[in-house]
């Protein structure tokens, strides 16, 4: 992080279950929940995008020929399928309803995959699974950068404040 840093927030969050249990009804919704948290002018990274989770109107044409997004996969969630079919039908799960524990996982994915395929430098999570000492080697690998949790970004980015206006 330098001088030239940037805020990036991946768009997949408009997609994640919202504090209420619920998810957003559209993508405007997420923008002005980002709006009201004075975040309004951050620079929203498009995700690939999937039937039933992301927002047409604000997403990617997903490609086969993409594998980043499956070895993001099989790095934090081996023990789940990466496709929802197969998800579904090895769990007796009906395909026509998307789980939340799948769709947690796939959003979580995508949220590396923008951060990856976007460039970024440091991607900001608390949450573990991202953490892992048994996968933040392979994450970085692909291109993660660094990997760190709210308070050590804040720290991180606070001494390269101070270190651009000291000198």
């Amino acid at each position: 992080m330098g001088s030239t840093s940037r805020f990036q927030l991946s768009a997949i969050g408009a997609s994640e279950r919202q504090r209420n249990g619920g998810y957003a009804s559209n993508f405007a919704e997420f923008k002005a929940k980002l709006e009201g948290a004075d975040l309004g002018a951050v620079q929203l990274l498009k995700p690939r995008g999937y039937w039933g989770i992301t927002f047409y109107d604000f997403c990617l044409c997903a490609s086969q020929a993409d594998l980043l997004e499956q070895k993001i996969h099989e790095i934090l969630f081996p023990d789940k399928e990466f496709l929802w079919l197969d998800y579904a039908y090895a769990r007796g799960l009906p395909p026509e309803n998307l789980d939340q524990r799948w769709r947690n996982a796939k959003c979580d994915v995508l949220a590396l995959w923008c951060h990856i395929h976007y460039d970024g430098d440091v991607f900001v999570t608390s949450d573990k699974n991202f953490h892992a000492q048994t996968k933040i080697d392979k994450l970085q690998a692909l291109g993660s950068g660094k990997i760190l949790f709210p308070k050590d970004a804040l720290a991180l980015a606070t001494a390269s404040l101070a270190g651009s206006t000291s000198g």
